[in-house]
Parts: structure tokens; C-alpha cells; sequence
């Protein structure tokens, strides 16, 4: 007579046995699987939109901050993304720097270089008055648009670092050739005075930049209303114009 405990050691696993052992095992690798991603923390991602996101935050970053205080730690974490990820999209602190700098300065040239060739072809006073009249319209725009650009160069200015990022040396070095091709041409028509053209220019960065800033961050210093609104605006642009005319008309 066969022994029964036996026979039920050695027969054939039942086909719902079968699928419950297959169940159990699926989701033992499904708890094992969650436990390493916790352990890993952010996971690494490729592709477009984790570049954008990238840029977005560092642009974010050094505005607020300055180039040398901000870190790409700092930066990935405020990403979600790992370090490793960052640097896959862009190596290094200062060529991130400088993808973000670039982008900054292409903004710069879409609403400016329309006004500048306006302001290098320009053959009568009347028509230097209507080319200047719209770059200054134009820089308020950009900086209505894109403070935090102006923000990160004049923490860039402040900071002094002495690395130096040959992206963004370069591109300051041509939009310095533009004015210079600019104001040369307009003095050999004898449209504007024999004036210091550097000096021009860097009085326009600064004056504009530091009005707008002034407006962000001491708004009590400033008659309302302000230039961060419609009606403002329009006083600024009227007074940057007047202080051009005074600077460069013969």
C-alpha cells in the first residue's frame, strides 16, 4: 500500500500553485527594486527637458546668488536631479555658466541688434532721434523681460572672481565691437559729438541696470511711479532718451 505523504512529496506542482509561488516572487523583486531607488535618491535622466530644467533653475541660481556662491550641488538639488546627471548635460560649473550666459546674451541681440542696425544706418538727426528713441525702448523691454540676466552680470561685475569663462569674454567682446562700429560710423556723419563711445556704454549698463534694481529692491527710493509699472516706464524711457540726446547730439 503507498504511503500518502509520499505521494504528495513527489507529485507534480498544481498549475495555481505555480501561479501563486510566480505572484509572491513578483512582488518580493517589486519591494526590492523600491528599496534600492529610496537608497539612491534622485535618479539620473536624460533628454530635453531635463536640460531646459537645468538651465532654468541655474539661471535662477546665480541670479540670486552670484556665480562663486553658487554650487552645483546646489543647483542639482534644486533640479531633483543627481550630480552625475548634471554634469552629463554640462561638465562643469563654468560651462553651465557660460550655456546660461549665452542664452541670456541671444535675448539680448533679438530685441537689440534690430535697433542698433537702425541706430549704424541712420543718415539724417531725424533719423538717429527716431533709432535711439527705439533702443531705448528696446533695453526696457529686455530688462522687463530678462532681469534675471542682468542681475547674474552685475553679480559677475561685484564679485571680481578672477576665472575667467572664455564663452562669456567673448561674447562681451562683440557686443562691445558692435557699439564701437556703431559710434564710429555716426561720428564720421557727423551725427553724434567726438565723445568717449567705452565710456557711453558703460554709463548706459550701469545707469540702467542699477535704476532697475534700485526699483526691485529700494522702491522707497524712487518717485512713484515706479519703472517696474506702465506709467513709470514710460518717465524712464523719456529720461534715458533726454540723457542720450544730451550725451551724443552735436
Amino acid at each position: 500500500m503507498t504511503d500518502s505523504r509520499s505521494s504528495s512529496q513527489h507529485s507534480p506542482t498544481s498549475p495555481s500553485s505555480s501561479k501563486r509561488t510566480a505572484s509572491a516572487e513578483s512582488k518580493r523583486a517589486q519591494m526590492r527594486s523600491r528599496g534600492r531607488k529610496s537608497k539612491e535618491g534622485p535618479q539620473r535622466a536624460n533628454g530635453v527637458a531635463t536640460h531646459q530644467r537645468i538651465l532654468d533653475v541655474a539661471s535662477t541660481m546665480f541670479a540670486a546668488g552670484g556665480y562663486a556662491a553658487t554650487s552645483l550641488r546646489q543647483i542639482a538639488g534644486a533640479a531633483d536631479i543627481d550630480i552625475a546627471t548634471l554634469k552629463y548635460h554640462f561638465g562643469d560649473k563654468a560651462a553651465l555658466f557660460a550655456e546660461v550666459y549665452r542664452v541670456g546674451h541671444e535675448s539680448m541681440l533679438d530685441l537689440l541688434e534690430p535697433c542698433m542696425e537702425r541706430l549704424k544706418a541712420a543718415s539724417t538727426s531725424d533719423e538717429l532721434m527716431v533709432a535711439l528713441d527705439d533702443f531705448v525702448v528696446a533695453i526696457h523691454d529686455f530688462l522687463a523681460q530678462h532681469f534675471w540676466f542682468v542681475r547674474m552680470v552685475l553679480f559677475r561685475l561685484l564679485e571680481g572672481s578672477e576665472e575667467i569663462i572664455s564663452l562669456e569674454e567673448a561674447l562681451q567682446g562683440m557686443a562691445a565691437d558692435k557699439f564701437d562700429d556703431i559710434f564710429q560710423t555716426l561720428k564720421r556723419r557727423k551725427l553724434i559729438r567726438d565723445v568717449d563711445h567705452r565710456a557711453v556704454i558703460c554709463l548706459l549698463i550701469s545707469s540702467f541696470t542699477s535704476w532697475f534694481v534700485i526699483a526691485e529692491v529700494k522702491p522707497q527710493w524712487i518717485e512713484d511711479p515706479s519703472p517696474l509699472v506702465a506709467e513709470g516706464r514710460l518717465r524712464s524711457e523719456a529720461f534715458f532718451l533726454d540723457m542720450l540726446e544730451r550725451l551724443l547730439l552735436p
